[in-house]
């Protein structure tokens, strides 16, 4: 082998961990951050029945090639119901209150599908990893 094959093959080996650590998915808790809702999972406890119907309404248009766009949903709050339960997983919230202080009325914004966990995955870095593997038989890897 050469002397540039050499230095190649050595910095290909260094940066492989690199390579394989910007390749692994990550996944975060909170609201969909947009693009794909197949990345999306609702979470059952923090979304409602409308929110997962939403979602797998809005996964089975992109399975048919339709870009959907997650449309927040402006809900007034319930007086009659528990306040902190109504605003848990929202994205922001306009409070009416009293003189005194208390809570009258208002509404929150939520997102169209509740909270739940997001997967980013690097496509660039999963392709070269792929391209990668692919290479290691090669007698210069």
């Amino acid at each position: 082998m050469s002397e540039d094959t050499d230095r190649l093959r050595e910095a290909l080996t260094a940066a492989l961990p690199f390579l394989e650590a910007a390749a692994e998915p990550d996944v975060i808790y909170g609201v969909p951050c947009g693009g794909d809702p197949r990345n999306f999972t609702p979470d059952p406890e923090c979304s409602t029945e409308a929110e997962r119907a939403a979602h797998a309404a809005d996964c089975a248009a992109w399975e048919r090639g339709e870009q959907t766009r997650i449309a927040p949903v402006h809900v007034p709050l319930d007086m009659e119901r528990s306040l902190a339960g109504q605003l848990k997983g929202a994205l922001s919230s306009q409070l009416r209150r009293d003189a005194d202080g208390y809570v009258t009325g208002g509404h929150v914004t939520r997102s169209g599908y509740g909270l739940g966990t997001s997967v980013f995955v690097d496509e660039e870095a999963a392709r070269a990893l792929a391209m990668s593997a692919m290479m290691r038989p090669c007698s210069f890897l």
